[in-house]
């Protein structure tokens, strides 16, 4: 008689998120929306079922996507910021580094232009001092935001940072 192996409770739920996730990430690049947030919101409930935020974040990130690509614009941002906000708390600096710069398009998509600008700088100077260089992407959403904002809210952003300011970031928040 063979023996029935019985995975551990957490196996399980593990296996079950990311399942779930999976099936709305698929969901998402065929364009079902509906059944992506469907998706991505029972993986949520799995995770924080087990009180586990931070693998929650990255589904709340998912539906901010989604979100967006629906014009669901408050949405967007609220799924966005609890993502962000779970990241921030569990350290991981990559993940929060991302979901600012997904905020921060969102905010300039939605004419909020100088709210956009101090996030796309964030984003820009958390990747660089995570990775050692700055992400293509972030430098070119700052200069596309720079120039919707004015000169003393660039001197603010600058001045908060507290140390000198890169030059490639220099280049970017120039204006042209």
């Amino acid at each position: 008689m063979a023996l029935g192996l019985v995975e551990p409770p957490q196996l399980m739920r593990r296996h079950a998120e990311l399942v779930v996730g999976a099936r709305g990430i698929v969901a998402q690049a065929r364009q079902r929306f509906d059944e992506a947030e469907r998706h991505y919101e029972h993986a949520i409930d799995l995770k924080l079922e087990f009180d586990d935020r931070h693998d929650a974040a990255s589904s709340y990130h998912q539906l901010g996507v989604v979100a967006q690509a629906r014009q669901r614009f408050e949405e967007a941002e609220r799924h966005y910021r609890q993502a962000l906000e779970a990241f921030r708390e569990a350290g991981d600096d990559r993940s929060a580094s991302a979901v600012t710069t997904s905020l921060s398009r969102l905010l300039a998509e939605t004419g909020r232009h100088d709210e956009a600008f101090a996030m796309a700088v964030d984003a820009a100077v958390s990747w660089q001092r995570l990775t050692g260089q700055f992400d293509p992407d972030d430098l070119a959403l700052v200069a596309a935001e720079r120039r919707h904002v004015g000169d003393d809210l660039v001197r603010q952003i600058l001045d908060d940072l507290g140390e000198p300011v890169p030059d490639e970031l220099t280049e970017a928040i120039s204006p042209e």
